[in-house]
Formats: structure tokens, C-alpha cells, sequence
């Protein structure tokens, strides 16, 4: 009885052990809260099998970004820099966003729709996968921003 109980336990502690370390500890979770402003830091694709990421190059005066808000509305900010003038243009439009598990669906109106596929979502990082109408696979990388 006594060899019984040991194993019980041993059993209990080993499954314990194996539970609590879940996806959120290697920071590769897709179930946090996408609301918030995300801004670029990262993109590339995949090249012979593996992923390929390299810095978003950002206008001087200005970081692109989503904010996507509760209301399931999103504002897209992006900046070009104009050597001609020395000016720097900012612009912003306006979509809507539904997040479907590890789906994110972004629709700007008038057909312009993107699907992207969700890679990491946690507090800081946001990771998502697409695939545009030519097979060509892109991967953005964006950090929270408050």
C-alpha cells in the first residue's frame, strides 16, 4: 500500500510539474488582448523553410503603427519621409478588425480586406503571418506601445 501511494504521488508531482509550464512562459501565446497601439518592428518572410526578419525601416519623423480599439475599430498611422521638400507626410486610415482566434481579419472598406494569421500575442509582442494574392508570404513583428 505504502509503495502504492508513493507512486500516486511521484505520478501527481510529475504531472504537475509538466503542467505549469504552459505556452505563455516561452512568450509564444496567441490568446492575449490585442487592443492597444502596436507599433512596426520587424518584417519578412520565409526563405527555403525559415523565417527571415530584418528592422522596419521608419520615416525620421514618424513610427507606423495600429491602434486597435475596443469598439473593434482600428487606425493605421504611417509617416513618409520627402527628400525633395524636406516635408514629412503622415496619414492615417480607418478599418474595422475581428479577431477569430488566432485570425485577425483587418477591413479597410471597398474590398481592401487583409487576413493574417496570428504568431505571437502577448503583452509586448505582436507577431502575424499573411499571405498575399500572389502566394507571397510576409510576417510582421510590432511591439505595444501605450
Amino acid at each position: 500500500m505504502k509503495k502504492t501511494i508513493l507512486l500516486f504521488v511521484s505520478i501527481l508531482s510529475l504531472g504537475l510539474s509538466l503542467n505549469s509550464c504552459d505556452s505563455d512562459d516561452s512568450g509564444s501565446s496567441t490568446s492575449g488582448n490585442i487592443v492597444g497601439k502596436w507599433e512596426f518592428s520587424k518584417q519578412g518572410t520565409f526563405v527555403s523553410g525559415s523565417e527571415v526578419l530584418t528592422s522596419y525601416e521608419h520615416a525620421s519623423c514618424g513610427k507606423d503603427s495600429f491602434r486597435f480599439l475596443a469598439d473593434n475599430s482600428m487606425i493605421d498611422y504611417y509617416y513618409e519621409d520627402n527628400p525633395t521638400n524636406g516635408f514629412c507626410y503622415d496619414y492615417t486610415d480607418e478599418a474595422t478588425w475581428t479577431k477569430d482566434g488566432n485570425t485577425i481579419t483587418i477591413n479597410y472598406g471597398a474590398g481592401d480586406v487583409t487576413v493574417a494569421e496570428i504568431l505571437i500575442l502577448n503583452e509586448t509582442t505582436l507577431k502575424v503571418k499573411s499571405t498575399d494574392e500572389f502566394g507571397e508570404i510576409s510576417i510582421a513583428e510590432f511591439i505595444r506601445r501605450i
